[in-house]
């Protein structure tokens, strides 16, 4: 029910295990072909009532490394006949080596890459994204574009995936289940899927 290798693998090890601890194979078949639900992870969006068929597939996950982040999107790669539109920042304050890693990775599966803040936490947020932005530009054939504000950046990501036509896809990394966003500080009020709900409830009004 989850989209990528890695998910089989870690499914069919799963499944190893039960079985050898003596649980029925029927029941682990069972088991593994009902849909989980872990917040955050690979966790789809909808909007919050019926839309039209156009919207784009929307998810959120926490990948938040170069690795975590080509695992995710060479997932979605496959299951994506449109768009695959990504949004994915940077924290702040740790591990500044693996910012142009994120933004290459990203790079190397999506077709758009937006750019954004993640937790900026006591760094200046234009820097963290100029890093990200780096891995990106000139390395691919993605369409770069970094926009300034994690809500403005979904928003965007939405729009070019609806206005791309059918069978898109956005995929919100880096943050995943995290209800706030660290900023010198303080931590704002933040949820990816809310957002992301709410871009995806301003396009089935506006169609």
């Amino acid at each position: 029910a989850l989209p990528g290798d890695f998910n089989r693998v870690n499914t069919a090890m799963a499944a190893v295990a039960l079985i050898e601890t003596g649980i029925p194979p029927r029941e682990v078949a069972g088991a593994i072909l009902t849909r989980p639900y872990v917040p955050g992870r690979m966790e789809l969006v909808a909007p919050s009532g019926p839309g039209p068929e156009d919207l784009p597939t929307a998810l959120v996950d926490f990948a938040h490394t170069p690795d975590a982040v080509g695992a995710a999107l060479a997932a979605l790669r496959p299951q994506t006949y449109g768009l695959l539109v990504v949004v994915l920042g940077a924290g702040g304050s740790r591990d500044p080596g693996k910012r142009p890693g994120m933004g290459a990775a990203a790079a190397a599966h999506a077709d758009v890459v937006i750019v954004t803040d993640d937790n900026p936490r006591e760094e200046d947020p234009a820097t963290i994204r100029d890093a990200v932005a780096e891995g990106v530009w000139p390395r691919s054939r993605a369409r770069l574009e970094v926009v300034e504000g994690r809500v403005a950046a979904i928003e965007r990501a939405v729009e070019i995936a609806h206005e791309s036509g059918p069978g898109a896809t956005v995929a919100v990394l880096g943050k995943g289940h995290e209800q706030g966003q660290e900023v010198r500080g303080e931590i704002r009020e933040h949820d990816d899927r809310a957002v992301l709900r709410a871009a995806l409830d301003r396009r089935s009004v506006t169609g």
